[in-house]
């Protein structure tokens, strides 16, 4: 099954959730909403929210593949500059948007059994941090012909 058709029947399952949602503008589909972060970002419509709302926090967080893909269940770990754990998570799409007092952190990021890690100085505006895997065929996350078919 391609990582496409997925996505289709991911969206199907979603959509009960999302109309639901919409009476109340702080609900996104399928996100995980913590005390200062939402993490989401699952279609069209929940990344045009997700947008709409970025002047509401100053780090921004996405997975893809190198092919343009948005990847989920990304492990997320923000230590302040002295070590101190700030936030863990695992994302529930491609986006994380975060509230965090001004200063350096270490994000580090683990998919598909790969860690990177970035460093970033957050201020009052927003900061993205982008992550970028390789695609895995054994997952089918990346649609198109798979080795040996």
């Amino acid at each position: 099954m391609t990582a496409r058709l997925l996505l289709c029947v991911l969206a199907m399952l979603l959509a009960p959730v999302a109309l639901s949602a919409q009476g109340n503008p702080e609900a996104t589909s399928a996100p995980a909403v913590g005390e200062n972060y939402i993490t989401g970002g699952v279609g069209l419509g929940e990344r045009a929210r997700f947008k709409g709302r970025e002047k509401e926090y100053n780090l921004k967080i996405a997975s893809t593949l190198f092919e343009g893909n948005y990847v989920s269940d990304v492990e997320i770990a923000v230590k302040d500059s002295s070590g101190k754990s700030v936030l863990a998570l695992t994302t529930q799409g491609p986006l994380v948007l975060a509230k965090l007092p001004r200063g350096s952190y270490t994000i580090q990021a683990s998919y598909d059994g790969k860690t990177q890690t970035r460093r970033v100085s957050l201020g009052a505006g927003l900061q993205t941090v982008i992550f970028r895997w390789q695609k895995n065929p054994k997952n089918e996350d990346f649609p198109g012909p798979r080795p040996g078919r």
